[in-house]
């Protein structure tokens, strides 16, 4: 009989089959015991393989760790929907998480690349702040076609990618919507992911078809979203985005990706 990790090992790969998913530790623990193995020898190589970082987990959930490489990690869902952007891609290297995403045909857009320098961020008692703030304007250009309108948003903005029992995420967490669709939080409100609150102010004003928007908001996080998500980052960047009849512009500066630990593994 080989070692107990080898076969823990066995029973991901067979179960996840290049899934980003995970599985219940109990189905693994069951697995092996079914094979021979010690039920408490199982439970204290899957603590050791996680503290090192060759497993995740999250929720009662194990899968092996994601290996830094140059192919595309599979995105399970992108700001909430089930389709990635035209021409997006997202890999993690050893040091770096990049994006690469485009809007139109690539004789029209060459891909964006956002490349985020990873950070540890250590979770506390205290809980990890960020600050999101960012003014949009749109407005229309040609009167003959009233549908088509210019746009350009600049700010600083705060994503979340992470890893949770279905697979990798992409998302902004947002506050949540009154009737109209506009953020409604003022002091800090609980989002859709545990651990993080964020307090959230919008302003919208309009003169005739110019419209703007300015929005900030103050995420804090804390060590609940360990406990439910694993390999959790959050993506810090300064972008501008215009699209106009005088210029097409999308620049990304300033990006970090801040790998959130426990204070105890830091």
């Amino acid at each position: 009989m080989g070692s107990v990790r080898n076969h823990i090992y066995q029973t991901l790969f067979a179960a996840l089959q290049d899934s980003s998913g995970m599985i219940p530790e109990d189905i693994v623990i069951r697995q092996c015991r079914s094979a021979g193995y010690d039920g408490d020898a199982v439970r204290e190589e899957l603590t050791s393989l996680v503290a090192a970082g060759d497993l995740c987990a999250a929720d009662g959930h194990v899968a092996p760790a994601t290996e830094p490489s140059q192919e595309p990690l599979e995105i399970e869902t992108h700001r909430g929907d089930e389709s990635t952007p035209w021409q997006f891609s997202l890999t993690q290297t050893p040091t770096d998480i990049v994006i690469e995403q485009a809007r139109g045909p690539p004789e029209d857009f060459d891909p964006v690349e956002k490349r985020f320098t990873i950070e540890e961020q250590p979770l506390g008692e205290e809980p990890a702040e960020f600050h999101h703030a960012v003014n949009r304007r749109v407005w229309q250009e040609d009167p003959e076609q009233p549908h088509m309108r210019s746009q350009r948003s600049e700010g600083h903005i705060v994503e979340l990618f992470y890893r949770d029992t279905t697979g990798r995420h992409l998302d902004r967490p947002d506050p949540e919507e009154n009737e109209d669709g506009i953020p409604e939080a003022v002091e800090f409100e609980p989002t859709e992911h545990p651990g993080i609150t964020v307090s959230s102010t919008f302003i919208r004003s309009e003169d005739g078809a110019d419209l703007k928007f300015s929005e900030e908001r103050e995420y804090r996080i804390d060590r609940e979203i360990l406990d439910k998500y694993a390999e959790v980052y959050v993506l810090s960047y300064y972008e501008v985005n215009e699209e106009s009849t005088e210029q097409a512009v999308w620049d990304v500066d300033d990006a970090t990706a801040y790998r959130l630990v426990s204070s105890a593994e830091s």
